[in-house]
């Protein structure tokens, strides 16, 4: 197998499971739109904030927004020209402690 086809065999995995998704946020928020416009529909109808972000290798942004009050979740992906897309959204949130949190204060530092 090549290496544009592990490349694409995820992403295709991604698109259809996004696509075949009706969760909470996809099946009432039009799927891409205005990155401001996005993040106001999450907070207002679903009490959702940033909860974790990443920047993709290709120069997008990721972002997980969650709710402790609803338990909701969504994955919003933003392009650099401002256009965001839920990638896929759910229910049943928990946040999970990271492990350096776990560790012990250094008493050395």
């Amino acid at each position: 197998m090549g290496s544009v086809t592990v490349r694409i065999l995820p992403a295709l995995a991604l698109a259809f499971g996004a696509s075949a998704y009706t969760g909470t946020a996809m099946a009432d928020a039009s799927r891409c739109g205005d990155r401001e416009r996005m993040v106001a529909h999450l907070a207002n109808k679903y009490k959702e904030q940033p909860t974790a972000i990443g920047l993709q290798n290709d120069g997008q942004i990721l972002e997980i927004f969650s709710s402790k009050a609803s338990g909701t979740w969504t994955i919003l992906v933003s392009r650099p020209n401002g256009v965001s897309c839920v990638a896929i959204s759910g229910e049943g949130w928990q946040a999970m402690q990271s492990p350096e949190s776990a560790l012990p204060a250094d008493p050395g530092a």
